[in-house]
């Protein structure tokens, strides 16, 4: 457990650099889980983040919203895919003028490959494959545009390599303002970043 004192004022701030899956998101939610224990009310959290499994996005997602806490989500440096879905956890949403913002569709893996380096699926799988990310892109949609001023037409069309500099995340309702991160002396930054992945999440 982490000690009271590293909470000044029942605040907590949290740095999540890493990609999505499992393991990190695991971290985040037992460092939650401790600071809820310990008092905590307010959690920072700073992400950059390249994205990553869309389940796990949600799950954390999910967890910050219901969480007794008022968090604020800061860009610092890049958030992509799935990612944004967990931005938007924030009651309050800053960005870094040097940020970007990237929303591009999902990907599924269609199995291994043979020996001879060929992944092959039947209609079946092309089918139930293509059903499972038109559900993952209507899903994700249908969030941002809860959580921001752009309908989910306008967000199902941007979802496929758009780029926004935080004055057009600001402009379409994801970032309420721009200004730089700053962590206040005294407060600890609790880092969760990548490690050696030992397989697949």
């Amino acid at each position: 457990m982490i000690p009271s004192s590293e909470f000044p004022n029942q605040q907590a701030y949290m740095l999540f650099n890493a990609g999505v899956r499992a393991e990190t998101v695991n971290r985040v939610l037992d460092n939650i889980d401790d600071m809820i224990e310990e008092g905590v009310e307010k959690l920072y959290f700073a992400i950059s983040s390249t994205g990553g499994n869309v389940t796990r996005g949600f799950e954390l997602f999910n967890f910050l919203k219901a969480a007794p806490l008022e968090v604020t989500t800061h860009n610092v440096g890049d958030i992509d895919s799935i990612a944004n879905v967990i931005y938007l956890a924030g009651s309050k949403r800053y960005s870094n003028n040097n940020a970007r913002f990237l929303m591009h569709g999902v990907a599924r893996s269609m199995g291994s490959a043979d020996e001879n380096g060929i992944v092959w699926a039947n209609e079946k799988d092309l089918t139930e494959a293509l059903a499972a990310v038109q559900i993952d892109h209507n899903r994700i949609a249908r969030t941002i545009a809860e959580f921001s001023s752009m309908k989910f037409e306008e967000v199902r069309q941007l979802i496929g390599d758009t780029i926004f500099t935080p004055e057009q995340a600001r402009e379409k309702g994801l970032v309420h303002e721009i200004r730089a991160f700053q962590q206040p002396k005294g407060h600890r930054l609790i880092q969760i970043h990548d490690s050696p992945r030992k397989a697949e999440d």
